[in-house]
Order: structure tokens, then C-alpha cells, then sequence
């Protein structure tokens, strides 16, 4: 692969048509980089990608392997698909094949010589040209050209390529789920209590706060640690868990994390 090419980020296509095919697709397009192909199973959303980017759709389908055009192609497809859709397309000596998997091992494409891993830590749920400006990209290769095309990539998504491991990966990707879909289930339970009592934008405030103070300092957030399961305010607890008496799943979510809290605490040495 020539400077030049991994330069203009090569020609792509992209498998799927689910909302990592969109982010990604869009992200690239807006970067410059030139999308040939939209492959999907499904025809309104793929032909709906295609038509956004103006390139051609193709149909995947399981009764033949396909042959595509472009330098990468992206399979931007559930986890539990990568295997099955990357045995559906053959590459040439000159093509290479990635995933976007957070915990699957990149030798999960090793039928296909020239193969590597580019997964952004980023919630793909709501895709827009700009989504992954800023964002940690983690990527993986088994040759050099591709890790550079795939560096050029993020340059131009103005996002933090970030070369590693599956072993890396994996940690990053727990770390995520407990920090990101985790803390989404807790701000639902927000959302729930505050309804008829105000806006959950009450809470931004303090959730701001947190955000700051996790941004700007490299402590663990535990040190910072405050309310009255860190206090052994039994008091307060108690009413706390009086007004969830109708919402059992919200006392067993209350009393696990409070006693998290109280564990942490006594852990750490903490009066």
C-alpha cells in the first residue's frame, strides 16, 4: 500500500447497517475518506446508509462468498456476527478486513491474511458525523499499512488512536460497561423516582460535578466518596428505602450499592 493511499485513508466498504455501521460510516464520509460499498442483510437500512453516503448497496447473502471493491472493509456487525459475515467475503493480496468487536480477538478473522481491529469507546447509539471527534480509538493490526490507514482514519475523525492488545481491549470494554451502561441504569432510576416531582435536569448539577472531578483528578473516585451509606446514616437509609417499598428492584439496587459503599469505605481505611 503506497504513502499516498494511507494517506487518502483508501477506499472502504462497509458491512451492516445497524447503528456502529452508521457512526462509522458517517464519522469516515465527514473525514473524507472515500466509502465505495454498503453490504447489509437487512434492505430498507442498508439501502437507507447507502443512500446517505451516495455509494452503491449490495445484499449479503449466505448461498455464495462475495467479492467487494475497496482497500478495507469494515464489518460493523454485532459480535456474535463477525465470524459468520467475514467468512461470506473473500479479500484479495492488496485488501484488507477489520472488525469493530470491543472484546473479540482480531485471529477471528485470520482466514483473511491482512486483518486488524479498530474499536472506538464510545456509545454508537445515537450516530452523527462529529460523534467520534475526541474519542479513544483501539486499534490492532497484523501489518503495518493498515495500522497506518486506520491511524490516518482517526486523524481525520480528529479522534486518539490508541494501539492495543485484546487483553487491553477487554479490560477497556469492562471498565466501560460498569462506568457508562452501568451508570445509565442508575440514571434511569433517577429519571423514575423524579417523575411528578420535577425534571431529572435536577440532577445535572451534581452529575456535572462528579464528571469534573473524575476529569481533573486522578485519585480513585472513592476518596471523593460522600452520602449516608458512606456515613452509616441508617437514618436516612431507612427512608430511602421506605419510599422504594412499591419498587422492590430499586431497594435490592439501594441496598447492594450501599453496602458496596460501606465495604469500599472500610477497605480504604476511611473514618
Amino acid at each position: 500500500m503506497s504513502e499516498e493511499l494511507t494517506k487518502s485513508g483508501g477506499r472502504v466498504a462497509i458491512v451492516g447497517a445497524g447503528q456502529a455501521a452508521w457512526a462509522l460510516s458517517l464519522g469516515l464520509m465527514h473525514a473524507g475518506v472515500n466509502i465505495t460499498q454498503v453490504w447489509s442483510r437487512h434492505a430498507g437500512r442498508g439501502k437507507a446508509l447507502s443512500n446517505r453516503l451516495e455509494v452503491e448497496h449490495q445484499m449479503i447473502t449466505k448461498s455464495h462468498v462475495s467479492s467487494w471493491t475497496g482497500d478495507v472493509l469494515v464489518l460493523a456487525v454485532s459480535d456474535k456476527a463477525v465470524a459468520e459475515v467475514a467468512a461470506q467475503f473473500e479479500c484479495q493480496d492488496h485488501q484488507h478486513i477489520i472488525h469493530c468487536g470491543g472484546t473479540l480477538s482480531m485471529e477471528i478473522l485470520a482466514g483473511h491474511p491482512r486483518h486488524g481491529v479498530l474499536w472506538p469507546v464510545m456509545n454508537l447509539s445515537q450516530p452523527h458525523e462529529n460523534l467520534l471527534q475526541g474519542v479513544p480509538m483501539l486499534l490492532e493490526t497484523n501489518n503495518e499499512p493498515l495500522r497506518q490507514m486506520l491511524e490516518a482514519w482517526c486523524r481525520g475523525l480528529q479522534a486518539h488512536p490508541i494501539p492495543s492488545t485484546l487483553a487491553q481491549r477487554v479490560q477497556i470494554h469492562l471498565a466501560a460497561v460498569m462506568t457508562a451502561n452501568f451508570n445509565n441504569l442508575l440514571l434511569h432510576w433517577g429519571h423514575k423516582i423524579l417523575e411528578g416531582q420535577g425534571e431529572h435536569g435536577l440532577l445535572l448539577p451534581i452529575l456535572q460535578q462528579q464528571l469534573r472531578l473524575f476529569t481533573k483528578n486522578s485519585a480513585d473516585p472513592l476518596t471523593r466518596q460522600s452520602g449516608p451509606a458512606h456515613r452509616g446514616d441508617t437514618e436516612t437509609m431507612d427512608k430511602h428505602l421506605a419510599l422504594l417499598e412499591q419498587d422492590p428492584e430499586g431497594q435490592a439496587l439501594y441496598r447492594t450499592l450501599s453496602n458496596l459503599i460501606a465495604q469500599e469505605k472500610t477497605k480504604l481505611g476511611h473514618d
